[in-house]
């Protein structure tokens, strides 16, 4: 997966701070994303087709971060028993300092949204 840039990592990240504050993705108007974001709405459309899309995008933005993490970890790790006990640390705490990243896995991946929820 590429690394995002300008307005679509804006507007990524806008997203999981709107999260935090007791929303659900799926819930998240295109102006109030595009304010957050500190952008023309019309910019959301020239970066993602549509809120489906960009749903996606925001789940794979998380799912790269931490596989990166993880993936540095087993590289360093001296053993597999070492590797899996770093991994499930850090998923752990990476949870703990990304509370956006928890409330998109527990209301997005479990919730009611099919594009988000499908091959899960």
């Amino acid at each position: 997966m590429q690394r995002l840039a300008g307005g679509k990592l804006k507007l990524v990240q806008a997203a999981l701070r709107l999260i935090t504050q007791s929303r659900s993705l799926t819930s998240l108007g295109l102006r109030e994303l595009a304010r957050e974001a500190g952008l023309n709405p019309n910019t959301f459309y020239r970066h993602f087709r549509n809120l489906d899309e960009f749903g996606l995008q925001v789940l794979g933005y998380i799912a790269e971060d931490m596989k990166a993490g993880v993936r540095q970890l087993r590289q360093m790790a001296d053993s597999s028993e070492q590797a899996s006990h770093d991994t499930v640390t850090f998923v752990y705490h990476y949870f703990l300092a990304n509370p956006a990243a928890t409330t998109v896995a527990v209301r997005e991946l479990h919730g009611p949204s099919p594009p988000y929820t499908a091959g899960h």
